[in-house]
This record gives structure tokens, C-alpha cells and sequence, in this order.
């Protein structure tokens, strides 16, 4: 039977599995009920631009254009939700067409522009593009160098519910945004204080946490984002060279937005009450456990680790956590470390990053306090040397432990009778590795073991990101 033949509802059905774009746009083509069906339903959220120079010959915007009748194509640009722009060379060839189309995809929710800077550096028009969008939900930008010009002319969004500022690579390092300019991504956050489920920010910038987080209208010391559940910020006041003293709250900064009766008592603060995935210092998570966030998934971004660390893990809980990111563990502090299972007994998944120079039963001494008593399903571990020592490898070093591979996957089996998957990244390894107990899988790329966390929900790269069709 001809697929173009089925009834609608088993067209439907079959639409709605996985299928990529091509497939799909190929079954649009194969008549005029098709295309009806499946372009503004199905297809619509994949458009892609890899570089705006294609615009100018065949990108898949204009192909995805010329695959509909005429009379239709403004119909059927408006019915795009979801763009994805990535100009990764010199967008001066065909910029402008960006610009063209963005005009006609009045009912975008979702956009990606990277890096943003470089396409509003020759279309001009791009902010005020974005700020007529009044549909728009989803906005996700990366930048190269100074940045702050292009957010003056974003402040005033007011419908957001996902906000992602980063930096376009890791060649870019950390964006430093001086305090000056700071306001303009407060007034982001501000302005959109009321339908802000998601935010990442991943650029170095001191941001006024008390303006951020007191509502003025609110006897109770609301939070300003009253219905956030993640919150992944890169801070690391470990930088010398950074005034963070005003970014996000450790415990004893949280006095004038909780009242500190609340802390004793141990009530919910609002400030938390729908906090689930938080990306952050470690002061900060203490702090927001503290007021009663029920966390499920923790980043740690310490570096080094502070020095209360392991008494924080034996003063605190944190019961709903399944999921912990934590580096690094050193193996000066191997002796005051506490069993992770008395901060959160019910982890299903931990990444610990180490930095060892010590030996190899050194090692998994420590592993062993650490881990012993959790019902993990998979465990992460990156075993490396010190960086600021100069050396890029552990052979030929004496005093640099060898670890084998075996031993740790042996050890972590016998503690842990959950366990169903290792992955280890060790400093004498060319790649990672990893082992899987239900299929008695051992070695193989690491993507896989990272496909199966995924399968399981245990690790995401945006936890929680919300279907804004």
C-alpha cells in the first residue's frame, strides 16, 4: 500500500516516529495532501543553516521554499517555529537574506544564532528582528569577543522560557562582561522574570543576584523566576582576576533573601520551590539545599574543590539528588573526604574528575570511601594529573601512578551490586573506555556509553528543555 493512500490518522501515527528531514521532506513532495500534512505539522522545527553564505545558492531554507507551490510560501514561512543558524566562517555573502527571511517568520518560538555578534555585525537588523518575534520562547545565542552591544538591543524580550548565553567554541574562552554592561542581561532575566523555566549562562559576568532574586511586590521574598527548575551558571570565584562577589549566592549571602528563620525551620523558599538541575559553585548548591531545594541533578564547578567540602558533605543531604558532576578530588585531601551516600544516598549516576599523584591503591582506597554504599547505575570516572606540573603525560614518570583499567571496573562491580555501566578516561589511555554489565560489553567507543545514560535520562546537555510549538 502506497503511503500517500492511508488514512490520516495512521499517516499520523507513522509521522510521528523518528524519521529525519530528508525522509520527511521527500514524502512532502509526493503530493499536494502530503505536503498539507506533513511540512507546517512535521517539518517546520528542522530548519538548519550551516553557513548564511548557502542562502545565496541552495540552503535548505530556499530548497525547503521551493518544495512548496508559490501561492502557499508565505503560508507556509510563517508556519516555522524553529531556526538554527551556525555561520562558521565570514557571513558577509548572503547575510542579508537571513535578514529577509526572518521578516516572514513572524511565528518563530525557537532560535539559535551562532556566533551571534558576527551576523549582527553585518546585518544590523538581527536584534530588532529577534525583538518583534512576539512568539518567541526559546532563544539561545553564542558569541566571539565583546558582546554587550547586541544584548542593550535584547533587554526588553519579555516571553522567554529558555535563555542560553554562552560562547560560540571553546576557542573562545570565557566571555568577560564588564559590570557596565552587566544591566543588559539583568534586564533579560528581569523582564522575563515570570515564564523563565531554563537559563544557562556561560560567560564570566558579575550579576546583581539580590536585584535578580527579590521581588519588591512580595512580603515572602519570592523568587524573581518563580517557576525555574534549571539554572546553570559559570562562575568560578576561584579567578583572581574576576569582581564575583555579587554573582550567585553562597549560604551566608542568601540573609537579605531568606529570612534566616526560614533556613532554621527548614521551610520551602520560593526562591527554590520548582529548582530541580542547578550548574554551579558548590557554595551555591549548598546554599540553595539549605532553603530547601529538592535538586535532582547537581554540576559542581570548583576548582579546586573548597576547603569545607567534606565537612558540607556530612552536615547536608540532599535526597532527591540522582545525578552529581563533581570536580576535582585531589589526592591532598584523599583523608578528610566522607562517603558520598551520606550527602545523597539515592545517586544513580556520578562523574567524579580526579587529579592523583598518588598510587594506585591510594586510589582506589579513596574511590571506595566515596562510592561505597550508593546504588549507582553508572559511574564516570577521569583520572588525571595536574595540569600547572607541565606534563603532558604520565610515562616515563616515576612517581606518576600507572592505573590499570581492570582493577578499577573490578572494584566498582564488587561495592556497587547496581552497577550496570563504568566509563574511566585515564591519563595513560589514548581514548576512553567503558564497560557495560548487562551485556558484558568491555571497551568500544565512549559515545556509546554516553548514548545509554541518555537512553536512561541521566545525563543530558539541557535537562529539561520545554516544547514550545
Amino acid at each position: 500500500m502506497l503511503i500517500t493512500s492511508l488514512p490520516d490518522d495512521v499517516l499520523h501515527t507513522i509521522l510521528s516516529m523518528h524519521i529525519d528531514a530528508q525522509s520527511l521532506l521527500s514524502f512532502a513532495l509526493l503530493s499536494r495532501r502530503m505536503c498539507r500534512i506533513i511540512i507546517p505539522t512535521y517539518l517546520y522545527a528542522r530548519i538548519r543553516i550551516k553557513d548564511p553564505r548557502d542562502l545565496v545558492a541552495s540552503s535548505r531554507l530556499e530548497a525547503f521554499l521551493r518544495c512548496i507551490s508559490t501561492a502557499d510560501a508565505p503560508a507556509r514561512t510563517a508556519s516555522i517555529r524553529t531556526i538554527e543558524i551556525t555561520a562558521e566562517y565570514d557571513p558577509s555573502w548572503g547575510v542579508i537574506r537571513i535578514g529577509d527571511a526572518f521578516e516572514k517568520m513572524h511565528n518563530l518560538r525557537r532560535v539559535c544564532i551562532c556566533p551571534f555578534n558576527r551576523l549582527v555585525f553585518v546585518e544590523p537588523r538581527m536584534p530588532h528582528l529577534l525583538m518583534s518575534l512576539g512568539h518567541l520562547h526559546h532563544l539561545c545565542l553564542k558569541f566571539e569577543g565583546k558582546l554587550w552591544h547586541c544584548l542593550d538591543l535584547l533587554q526588553d524580550l519579555v516571553s522567554l522560557q529558555y535563555l542560553e548565553i554562552g560562547r560560540a567554541s571553546p576557542r573562545c574562552g570565557y566571555i568577560p562582561l564588564n559590570a557596565p554592561r552587566g544591566p543588559a542581561l539583568e534586564n533579560m532575566l528581569i523582564n522575563s522574570r515570570e515564564t523563565l523555566r531554563e537559563i544557562h549562562v556561560f560567560v564570566y559576568i558579575a550579576l546583581d543576584f539580590d536585584l535578580l532574586t527579590w521581588s519588591y511586590s512580595a512580603d515572602s521574598g519570592a523568587f524573581v523566576w518563580p517557576h525555574l527548575h534549571t539554572l546553570s551558571v559559570a562562575v568560578r570565584p576561584s579567578s583572581p582576576d574576576l569582581d564575583l562577589a555579587r554573582a550567585f549566592p553562597s549560604l551566608q549571602q542568601l540573609g537579605p533573601i531568606i529570612p534566616l528563620e526560614w533556613v532554621e525551620q527548614g521551610r520551602i523558599s520560593p526562591l527554590v520551590a520548582h529548582l530541580e538541575f542547578l550548574r554551579a559553585t558548590w557554595d551555591t548548591a549548598i546554599g540553595m539545599l539549605a532553603v530547601g531545594a529538592k535538586l535532582r541533578r547537581l554540576r559542581v564547578l570548583d576548582d579546586p574543590l573548597p576547603m569545607g567540602f567534606s565537612d558540607d558533605l556530612k552536615k547536608h543531604s540532599a535526597p532527591c539528588l540522582r545525578s552529581l558532576h563533581i570536580c576535582y578530588i585531589s589526592s591532598l585531601t584523599r583523608g578528610s573526604l566522607a562517603p558520598f551516600a551520606e550527602f545523597a544516598p539515592h545517586l544513580t549516576f556520578i562523574h567524579i574528575e580526579f587529579f592523583w599523584e598518588r598510587s594506585e591503591d591510594d586510589f582506589l582506597e579513596t574511590l571506595t570511601t566515596l562510592v561505597m554504599g550508593l546504588p549507582l547505575k553508572y559511574i564516570w570516572l577521569t583520572v588525571t594529573h595536574r595540569g600547572d606540573l607541565g606534563i603532558s603525560s604520565g610515562h616515563d614518570v616515576p612517581w606518576m601512578p600507572v592505573m590499570s583499567w581492570e582493577r578499577i571496573v573490578s572494584l566498582v562491580d564488587s561495592l556497587i551490586p547496581s552497577l550496570q555501566g563504568v566509563r574511566i578516561d585515564l591519563l595513560d589511555d589514548s581514548y576512553c573506555r567503558h564497560w557495560r554489565k548487562v551485556v558484558g560489553e568491555q571497551g568500544g567507543p565512549a559515545h556509546r556509553f554516553i548514548e545509554q545514560l541518555e537512553a536512561d535520562g541521566l545525563l543530558d546537555k539541557k535537562h529539561y528543555e520545554m516544547n514550545f510549538e
